[in-house]
């Protein structure tokens, strides 16, 4: 049963943070089109506020209690420009908190215990204090790629196509010093993704 249908032009898939929907959208035709940034109600799907994208792709949000951290980008598949935006913001209003630009690719965050992690150009995972954007830690891994990061209840995970736990071990930034698992079928068919590329927006289409 359908709760409710609102017909949009949706560029990235959506998905559901906290009590709302959140995606991007193409607005106006031809010169003058643009992306927004769009939180839906996930009761009844009315928009509550809406962001301009600023020209850049957005990659994701997550949250944690009344802070909604979204990302957007350009340069995650190469290219000369490569700028990262990272927005904090209140949840059911949009209200900036704080924001930032890098010149680095930053992709999809996530949040647990009033921290935010951001992976940083496949390299790098920031971790900022989610009510003032001040950077806590930085971990850099040596030897591997960094693709995406996950909050779950059991922990913070990452990696690329292996799976690393965040814990004491990954100050060592390399494999061997980390609490990892390695792909278990290397060579599977298509070699499957554990994990969404948290760096490319996600089509809406798949």
């Amino acid at each position: 049963r359908a709760r409710w249908s609102v017909p949009m032009d949706t560029m990235t898939r959506p998905e559901i943070v906290g009590d709302m929907v959140m995606t991007s959208v193409r607005t106006g035709t031809g010169a003058a089109s643009r992306a927004e940034v769009v939180a839906l109600d996930l009761a009844d799907g009315r928009t509550l506020w809406s962001e301009d994208a600023h020209e850049l792709a957005y990659v994701g949000a997550a949250r944690d209690g009344d802070i909604v951290v979204f990302i957007e980008n350009v340069g995650a598949q190469g290219g000369a420009r490569r700028v990262g935006h990272v927005h904090a913001v209140v949840p059911r209003t949009g209200r900036v908190l704080w924001e930032y630009e890098i010149q680095g690719v930053l992709g999809h965050p996530a949040m647990v215990s009033g921290l935010v992690f951001i992976p940083w150009d496949r390299q790098n995972i920031a971790v900022l204090d989610a009510r003032t954007g001040l950077e806590q830690a930085r971990l850099r891994s040596t030897d591997d790629i960094i693709d995406w990061i996950d909050a779950r209840p059991e922990g913070v995970f990452y990696g690329s196509k292996a799976i690393y736990r965040l814990d004491n071990r990954s100050a060592s930034g390399t494999k061997a010093g980390s609490t990892f698992l390695a792909p278990l079928l290397p060579a599977a068919p298509g070699e499957p993704l554990v994990h969404t590329d948290g760096f490319l927006p996600a089509p809406g289409t798949r």
